[in-house]
């Protein structure tokens, strides 16, 4: 979340009391970092101590309705720079992720993403790969590149002393699920996001509206018949940019040089259906679950008696 006007004295004057840190290099434009905690969660701010640079940037991981119903009560004007929806499908076994990896690769069609499909860690060569380390699969957006959808292979979370180079990168035994994660920045659904009223904290706070955001963003697709495309139980010979195999979505985009219109040589896979109504139904429970939490968060977290009130933009 940003702000593009919060000297740092209007913030330490509405936020809990926190410490000056200096920066990691994740927010190098700011030359303050410091934590800070409401309602049990733990959130991280990046902040300028110079007049004439006012901006400050806030993450959180996992907020709680009760948290970000605190934040807003405090600092009215957020804007939801950056937000990313994980989908978990857990796996019984660690040796499932891989193929929990496979079957969403194996069908995922990605509409609004045409860019390039690479990975990370393990380079995705099948369900019996026997590498040290989870998997990661990219889908880049050919507008902007530096957004991607990403279907990983992980574990719980790790301590910082447990990433490699920052980043965590689980052991092939410490697996418990697949994510499929989308982020959604500025200019990524942005009328939509508009639309749904999650663009500003303000309605974000009241539910993060998954069920609709995430509606349309991905589907599991096979191939129609009579085009002379792979069938549903074919292998696919196409390659992503890493050489990772089996990928619908990677096949799909080179049926654009085979097929006359690659927009209607596919349909919804049968056999995934019912899977994804149990995607929807989950994602429907957990907006209705937030909202009832949020409702109650209103009534329970004050209003915060502050200074700088002239600030606010509400």
């Amino acid at each position: 979340m940003s702000l593009k006007k919060a000297p740092v004295n209007l913030l330490r004057a509405r936020l809990p009391k926190f410490r000056q840190l200096a920066p990691d290099g994740r927010r190098s434009g700011y030359n303050y970092m410091a934590f800070f905690h409401l309602q049990g969660i733990e959130f991280k701010i990046y902040y300028w101590n110079k007049p004439k640079k006012a901006g400050a940037m806030i993450e959180v991981t996992s907020p709680s309705p009760a948290s970000l119903e605190d934040l807003w009560k405090r600092l009215k004007a957020l804007h939801m720079t950056s937000v990313e929806y994980a989908i978990d499908f857990k796996c019984k076994e660690a040796a499932d992720a891989p193929l929990v990896h496979w079957l969403l690769r194996r069908y995922i069609r990605f509409a609004n993403y045409t860019g390039p499909v690479t990975s990370a860690g393990r380079v995705f060569t099948g369900i019996d790969d026997e590498g040290d380390e989870n998997s990661v699969s990219y889908f880049w957006d050919n507008v902007r590149k530096y957004i991607a959808v990403k279907i990983y292979e992980r574990g719980l979370d790790l301590p910082d002393d447990e990433k490699r180079d920052g980043k965590p990168s689980w052991s092939m035994d410490c697996l418990d699920r697949v994510r499929l994660e989308f982020t959604f920045k500025n200019d990524k659904a942005k009328e939509k996001r508009k639309r749904l009223n999650v663009k500003y904290l303000n309605g974000f706070r009241r539910c993060p509206r998954m069920l609709e955001l995430l509606d349309g963003q991905f589907a599991f697709s096979v191939f129609k018949k009579g085009n002379h495309l792979p069938r549903e139980w074919d292998h696919y010979p196409e390659l992503d940019a890493s050489g990772g195999i089996e990928s619908f979505h990677v096949e799909w985009l080179a049926a654009a040089n085979k097929v006359s219109n690659p927009y209607q040589c596919y349909r919804d896979s049968v056999l995934m259906a019912p899977l994804m109504k149990k995607i929807q139904l989950a994602l429907k429970d957990y907006d209705q679950r937030w909202t009832i939490q949020a409702d109650k968060a209103r009534m329970k977290v004050g209003t915060f008696e502050g200074k700088f009130l002239q600030w606010e933009v509400i």
